[in-house]
């Protein structure tokens, strides 16, 4: 009942509008000053069973791949210690079938506004020298929002890449360790990609007690 009562909750307190995320604006250095750097080579230390990863993406219908994604998730430190930070950006190959992708939409489960850091709850690399992804990247980052849907709260990126050109550095905070979704890269005729990247993910407690409610309600049917 309890669970019941929870999901109940929950949806009726979600709103279907998108709520905007700061877009803010940062430089290499102030991301280096939310992560680790063991080995002071410029470098943020990562989780072993996260590493980051380049996944490319097609659109159906096309011979090569399109382009590519970036996508990491660090431990934070210092003002984002306690905290996931995910990181993407989105290439464009020279010989892509697609002129132009517009957009990245993901499944993202938690509030970024209650996970934020300082005021930021969404942030583009626009300066220095990245030492991950693609480099520091040229295509803003032109608006982002989450959508907190019920059933598939959505985390949004606008921005316009055509051929040979590379988004800025994005993410967001969490507190919740990562799994992976099928993102969707949307291209200027609405078509869509489904490269898998980084996502938060429940903590294993909450699953386990999902499953231990299940069992009490079989258990008590056996029982009846």
């Amino acid at each position: 009942m309890a669970l019941v009562v929870g999901v109940a909750v929950m949806t009726a307190a979600t709103q279907s509008w998108a709520v905007p995320l700061s877009n803010t604006s940062i430089s290499w250095s102030t991301f280096m000053s939310w992560v680790a750097d063991a080995n002071n080579d410029g470098v943020p230390d990562y989780d072993p069973l996260y590493p980051p990863e380049t996944v490319f993406f097609d659109f159906s219908g096309t011979i090569f791949p399109d382009g590519k994604v970036f996508t990491a998730v660090y431990p934070g430190a210092g003002a984002a210690a306690g905290k996931w930070i995910y990181v993407y950006q989105v290439q464009l190959l020279t010989p892509s079938d697609v002129p132009a992708v517009n957009g990245m939409s993901w499944r993202w489960i938690e509030n970024p506004t209650i996970a934020g850091v300082g005021g930021i709850t969404s942030f583009k690399i626009t300066s220095g020298d990245p030492e991950i992804g693609f480099g520091l990247g040229t295509k803003d980052i032109t608006d982002a929002d989450w959508y907190p849907d019920p059933v598939n709260p959505t985390a949004d990126f606008d921005f316009e890449v055509e051929r040979g050109e590379t988004t800025y550095i994005f993410g967001l905070f969490s507190t919740l360790p990562p799994t992976k979704v099928d993102a969707t890269i949307r291209d200027s005729v609405s078509q869509g990609t489904r490269p898998l990247i980084y996502t938060p993910t429940p903590e294993p407690s909450a699953f386990l007690l999902l499953g231990l409610g299940l069992m009490g309600v079989i258990w008590r049917r056996r029982r009846s």
